[in-house]
Order: structure tokens, then sequence, then C-alpha cells
């Protein structure tokens, strides 16, 4: 009985296994935001760029990608 049980709590967890997988990390980018900030959804960026660079930063083992989320706005390039 106790094998029936440990079967079925086996096939229970790697099905729910996948649903609960970790997100991956997000940088937040506002035309509004500031390329000091972490990029976090209060505080995001302002540049693609800078979201990039911070997506290669939190890339670990565990965490192979990075979403980069846009909010609305209007994005201008800045040239130099």
């Amino acid at each position: 009985m106790l094998t029936l049980v440990a079967l079925h709590l086996s096939a229970l967890l790697s099905a729910v296994g996948p649903a609960c997988a970790a997100a991956p990390p997000e940088v937040w980018v506002s035309p509004k935001g500031d390329d000091a900030n972490p990029g976090v959804a209060g505080k995001p960026v302002a540049t693609l760029g800078r979201a990039l660079a911070l997506t290669r930063e939190l890339r670990t083992p565990d965490a192979k990608t990075a979403r980069i989320v846009l909010r609305g706005g209007v994005y201008r390039s800045r040239r130099h």
C-alpha cells in the first residue's frame, strides 16, 4: 500500500512540477524610467540597451533566460 501511495505522489509531483517552475527574471523598461534604476516593475530602466545588460547580469545556471517587459509609450533613440 505504501508503495502505491508513493507512486501516485511521484506521478502527481511530476505532473505539477513544470507548472510550478519559477518564472524567468524580468527587467522592466519605460520611457519614463532611468538607467540608474534596478529594472524592476516599480523602478524601470529607460533604454533597451540597459535592459539587455541587466539580463546578462541576471543569467545563472538555473535561469538561463530573462524576460524584458516594455511599458507603453514612445521610445526615442539616443544618439551620441
